[in-house]
């Protein structure tokens, strides 16, 4: 009867074995966990992607099978996806993975965006569909907000986050170019970069191709 394993699995076990006798079927044991949750998570990227992109799994095939410059987008898709299990965050890629199908001459600003989608927290996507093109003013003081302005408290409120989170949320945004700062009287104005608007068009297609208006999957 064949052995079912994954052959990495059993590989990384026996190496573990020449190290530390006696550990190697219980690192195989863990690198099998580690590499289901890996493919369940590039399952869920490329899910998002094929519902995005519009086409069929076997379309989708056929398209990366006949052009090349979609190889490093979904390699980077494949291993950005396998190190993060926040549902929001796979959706993300996968909608960015599934933009990036038809509109090939920006591919390396959406390879950028797979990776700078790493370094996020999967709420950090949900302030950034709430920024869009407006500004949000992130005040320092104790005031009350100004009427009619976009602030980072309005955001937490509709988003049910505490103020910390949404402005720890702007910050890493920033911090991978899909947002910029400025400082302002009082406090931080944020807004949206080319970087950002491109994701945010894609998770706006996301949203179009599930029906709903929301977000594939509803679990932060």
């Amino acid at each position: 009867m064949q052995n079912s394993e994954p052959l990495p699995a059993k590989i990384g076990g026996e190496m573990a074995s020449v190290i530390l006798p006696g550990v190697g079927p219980l690192v195989e044991r863990m690198l099998t966990v580690v590499l289901d949750e890996w493919g369940r998570n590039r399952s869920k990227a490329l899910e998002v992607a094929v519902q995005v992109s519009g086409l069929t799994r076997e379309d989708l095939a056929e398209r990366i099978e006949n052009e090349p410059e979609l190889v490093p987008l979904l390699t980077r898709l494949l291993w950005e996806a396998a190190m993060t299990g926040q549902s929001h965050l796979l959706e993300a890629m996968g909608a960015a993975f599934g933009a990036a199908i038809g509109d090939l001459e920006r591919a390396t600003e959406y390879e950028l965006i797979l990776g700078g989608l790493r370094s996020l927290h999967g709420d950090d996507v949900r302030v950034l569909r709430e920024i869009r093109d407006l500004h949000v003013f992130d005040q320092r003081s104790k005031e009350e907000d100004p009427p009619g302005v976009q602030t980072a408290k309005v955001i937490g409120r509709r988003l049910g986050f505490p103020d910390e989170a949404v402005a720890f949320a702007l910050v890493r945004l920033v911090s991978q170019g899909f947002a910029t700062s400025m400082t302002v009287l009082g406090g931080v104005r944020y807004e949206i970069t080319e970087l950002g608007r491109l994701l945010y068009d894609a998770l706006e297609r996301m949203s179009d191709a599930d029906g709903s208006g929301v977000s594939v999957g509803q679990s932060r």
